[in-house]
């Protein structure tokens, strides 16, 4: 009960999350459209129907360094509704990757000098004109705003470029007459056929037909007039391209100093995770450098005195993957158990004990593990949902990690998670130090707000969510058609939707190649990390030489490599071979041998062979199936209040608890189906959830 008032809890979080993070946006959005431009050149203007620009004059002098001295003259007409203690200006200074810079050098209102604050604001910096202690009279008044601006030339091959928008799209009102005139340095070639200007609403690609232009050479100058009302919300953008030579390239050193500038909080994780990079490779050189391994052979035999459970466990240094599964072929194999299943389209399995089969006769033959997972089942045990099955399989669970961790770790082989743990902290800190080093060089660079942050965790939640739930469906192969139909209309949206997420979260400050290499290199110098940290003893290495030898002999062994290629050959090492992953190719390696023998083994019912001959694929298929349905069922099952032993070991004597005798117990399917429903409603729920906040 309490996992399903957890999942439950989860799931109302992950709700109030998606209301939050999209009532966020709708407010900055809100603001946004109301008060700014778009990303390229943003500035605003407080006005209505009765207020209007009557006109916007801009000069610009492109100097020699590549600068530019900026002077705009706007001129209202002031009617006391908005326009009351003065206007603001937003410009724009983040440009993708690329961080400008912006200098005022004055401001005035009718030729006379006039208070101004500045203040950051997103991607850029907002200039703030006039008082709140004081009002601007009505009538038309004349704003000019002198600045300086660097970086926003583009210097192609065989031309430079300047892209500029004169005036951008967030105007709330219409501008009756524009015009601008752009000054290149003396002796500056302009290419005329390539002058392109544009008027329109945000996005508009069609070049202006209303837009008049042209060239005085000998001043290097191009005059731009637009005499028609620019309605509210359009951008008027240009493109003078000209020839190099009379302006400088930005110098090595320039170059260096901007990249430094633009990417302050990734270089600083860089730095800090190659001063990371250096202490991991201390720590695996004297903690996680395994010993010098053997060539590898193959060997006809899997390691002397290991079970199943041991070589996998061995081999991953921890995984317990597959070991119960194994356990249980492998005690059908030596004759103590039976799977049976009572036709081909009834999805639950029965495992049966082998009547008169003593399982402390021979304690040589089965393994402690075996004996703990045979004394568990009853005489006939369905493999379906039960809080019995649930208890007996994570006892079992529990108790086999528990006896091969007391019996190899830290013996045979080191796991180092604690070093795992401290390098995922390290960068998880450098990465928040990064954010804040960023904005104290750059304030416009990283815009990485609650909001950005929220849609991440949200992300993450979502993707493991339908990762997790449609993963058990596939697994459970229960009714394919439905379980189609499901993920087309559940997984696939909302695996969708986090991922748009994810990346909306992103892009706001990963902005390059070098950017995302940063953050890609991050999670990449931690995989491998963790992955290499561990290491195997001197005596654990050889273990894992003859466990990949064994390997290599499943793999690759040819018919002359076997001494004695029977059916009993192949029930002696098939559980090991599914353990490892590797049943098919030891399957196909005597599929000629069991059909010249019509091998039909009495540890599997002939529903769960093909055409009374065993046939790998069918039954793991079967096996598979069915256990991996059950396991999904019993792990999201609802604890007791009791619990389960977890600790000792498998040896001693008797006990251990029973799966009970199947008795009108509820099948897996009508849990699958009920699942479905649920999981259908939340996303029902979720989707109206998320039109209503949108």
């Amino acid at each position: 009960m309490r996992k399903k008032i957890w999942c439950v809890f989860l799931l109302v979080v992950f709700l109030l999350m998606a209301s939050f993070t999209n009532s966020v946006n709708a407010a900055y959005d809100e603001d946004y459209d109301s008060y700014s431009n778009d990303d390229y050149y943003k500035n605003t203007y407080y006005s209505d129907n009765h207020e209007n620009i009557i006109d916007y004059d801009i000069e610009i002098h492109v100097n020699k360094d590549a600068s530019m001295d900026v002077k705009e003259k706007i001129t209202v007409n002031a009617l006391g509704n908005k326009i009351r203690h003065g206007i603001y200006r937003d410009f724009p200074t983040q440009y993708k990757n690329k961080t400008v810079s912006f200098k005022i050098n004055d401001v005035t209102l009718d030729d006379e000098d006039v208070k101004y604050t500045t203040e950051s604001v997103s991607r850029g910096v907002r200039i703030k004109i006039g008082s709140s202690n004081e009002y601007v009279s009505e009538g038309i008044h004349t704003y000019v705003i002198d600045y300086t601006t660097e970086r926003q030339m583009f210097f192609e091959e065989d031309y430079n470029e300047l892209y500029w928008n004169l005036i951008g799209s967030g105007w709330n009102f219409d501008i009756e007459k524009c015009s601008a005139r752009i000054y290149f340095p003396k002796g500056t070639e302009i290419l005329e056929d390539d002058i392109k200007a544009y008027v329109g609403a945000y996005g508009y690609s069609e070049e202006s037909d209303d837009v008049y232009w042209y060239v005085d050479n000998e001043e290097s100058c191009v005059y731009f007039n637009v005499f028609h009302e620019i309605p509210s919300q359009s951008a008027f953008t240009i493109v003078i391209r000209a020839e190099k030579g009379t302006i400088a390239e930005p110098t090595l050193w320039q170059r260096f100093r901007w990249f430094m500038q633009d990417n302050a909080m990734f270089v600083f994780i860089l730095v800090g995770m190659i001063g990371l990079g250096i202490w991991q490779f201390f720590i695996w050189k004297k903690h996680g450098k395994d010993p010098e391994k053997n060539v590898i052979i193959p060997k006809y035999y899997p390691p002397e005195g290991m079970n199943v459970g041991d070589v996998k466990y061995m081999d991953t240094m921890g995984s317990t993957n597959r070991i119960l599964e194994a356990t249980l072929i492998s005690l059908a194999t030596k004759g103590f158990l039976k799977f049976e299943k009572e036709n081909k389209k009834k999805s639950v399995m029965t495992i049966v004990r082998v009547p008169d089969k003593n399982i402390y006769e021979d304690k040589e033959k089965v393994s402690a593990i075996e004996r703990e997972v045979f004394m568990a089942i009853g005489s006939r045990q369905e493999l379906e949902y039960s809080d019995y099955f649930y208890k007996t399989i994570q006892r079992l669970q529990n108790k086999i990690k528990n006896e091969l961790s007391e019996k190899y770790d830290n013996k045979l082989f080191f796991k180092n998670f604690k070093y795992s743990i401290i390098s995922i902290v390290v960068s998880v800190i450098l990465f928040i130090i990064g954010i804040i080093v960023g904005n104290i060089i750059n304030p416009y660079i990283v815009e990485f707000g609650s909001e950005n942050i929220v849609s991440m965790l949200m992300a993450v939640f979502l993707f493991f969510m339908v990762i997790s739930v449609c993963g058990r469906l596939i697994k459970t192969k229960n009714n394919k058609f439905i379980t189609f139909i499901f993920i087309l209309l559940w997984g696939v949206p909302f695996f969708l939707f986090a991922v748009s997420m994810a990346i909306d979260a992103l892009k706001n400050f990963v902005e390059s190649s070098f950017q995302a290499i940063v953050l890609a290199g991050i999670v990449l110098q931690n995989y491998l990390f963790i992955k290499w940290v561990p290491r195997y003893t001197e005596e654990g290495m050889r273990i894992k030489e003859d466990i990949d030898g064994f390997r290599m002999f499943i793999k690759v062994a040819k018919d002359d490599d076997f001494k004695d290629k029977t059916p009993e050959m192949f029930d002696k090492y098939f559980a090991y071979a599914y353990v490892l992953g590797l049943e098919n190719k030891w399957a196909n390696k005597f599929e000629e041998i069991l059909k010249q023998a019509n091998y039909s083994p009495s540890w599997c019912s002939t529903y769960m062979l093909n055409d009374g001959v065993f046939d790998c694929a069918v039954f793991t298929s079967s096996f598979s199936s069915t256990f991996t349905s059950s396991m999904s069922s019993a792990s999201t099952a609802p604890a007791s209040s009791s619990s389960s032993s977890g600790g000792g070991g498998f040896s001693g004597g008797g006990g251990g608890g029973r799966w009970p005798e199947v008795a009108g117990k509820s099948h897996i399917g009508g849990r699958i189906w009920e699942r479905k429903f649920m999981l259908f409603f939340f996303w029902v729920l979720f989707c109206c959830c998320f039109l209503v906040t949108s």
